[in-house]
């Protein structure tokens, strides 16, 4: 029989074997939710994946990871003071996360919050220089700067990374648009088309671009083209050929008709694919 007199050693000998296994415990379960929180964010199902990082982050409060998995869906759900929050937690515990970065500095600019976003969308890029639509998303904080060089110089390297990334040939004819490099602009909303064949908004841009250029059928079809692909356009395409008509190349708008820079719903789907994968 064991003396009574060992007992108290025995009990501290065993907390102090399995403490190291419930916190290891603890840690495997977080990781179990967070791969259950990717799973159900990918089929849509935003609560329970919400839950489930939620519930992560209760098992291990310093899981990177958790943190930012649960901003992604805050920010999702539009609830941007609360993303916020979950983006600098995430970032203090793992500061050299680059999607962290470029997930708050997307938020801040929808949040008009335009130098925080470049300072962080530049941090993103410091870390990870190889990541097309970091470049595409900060010349897209450029352009409400009036950048037009650095809207340029950004998806020009965007192109390099990506040379069929749509959206940026798009952009950057935006940009040269606004610069009145009419020819310029047309080759990269064309280049837009040919990687996107359903991009409603490169062609309306196009459209603008052949009007600028005395070139109206071409327009025409540009705009047909448009109306095709999102009839939701329609107003916007009557309203340039009020503003338009009868008038001289010089009369004609100073830019883009759809600028497609920073679509909130593109930002949206692009946090869906990263923290999904």
């Amino acid at each position: 029989m064991t003396s009574l007199w060992l007992i108290p050693f025995l009990c501290l000998g065993l907390l102090f074997m399995t403490a190291p296994q419930t916190k290891n415990s603890r840690k495997k379960a977080a990781r179990s939710l967070l791969a259950q929180g990717k799973s159900w964010l990918a089929q849509g199902e935003m609560e329970k994946a919400l839950s489930a990082y939620d519930q992560a982050i209760q098992h291990d409060p310093v899981l990177a990871e958790a943190w930012y998995g649960r901003g992604v869906i805050r920010f999702l759900q539009a609830d941007y003071e609360a993303a916020l929050g979950d983006f600098d937690r995430a970032i203090r515990l793992k500061p050299k996360d680059a999607k962290a970065y470029l997930a708050r500095g997307m938020l801040r600019f929808d949040r008009q919050e335009l130098p925080l976003a470049l300072l962080d969308l530049d941090q993103a890029l410091a870390l990870n220089p190889q990541n097309p639509r970091a470049y595409n998303y900060r010349a897209a904080v450029k352009l409400r700067q009036q950048d037009w060089e650095g809207v340029v110089s950004d998806n020009t390297q965007a192109l390099r990374l990506n040379p069929q990334y749509a959206e940026a040939w798009n952009d950057r004819g935006a940009a040269r648009y606004r610069q009145e490099h009419f020819d310029q602009a047309l080759a990269d909303f064309t280049e837009a088309l040919k990687w996107k064949p359903t991009f409603a908004q490169a062609y309306l841009n196009r459209g603008l671009v052949y009007l600028r250029l005395g070139r109206r059928e071409e327009a025409e079809k540009d705009f047909a083209a448009c109306l095709q692909h999102d009839p939701k356009l329609a107003e916007r395409i009557a309203t340039l050929k009020q503003q338009t008509g009868g008038q001289e190349q010089s009369g004609l708008p100073k830019r883009p008709a759809q600028e497609h820079f920073f679509d909130i719903v593109q930002v949206k789907t692009t946090l869906l694919h990263v923290i999904t994968q």
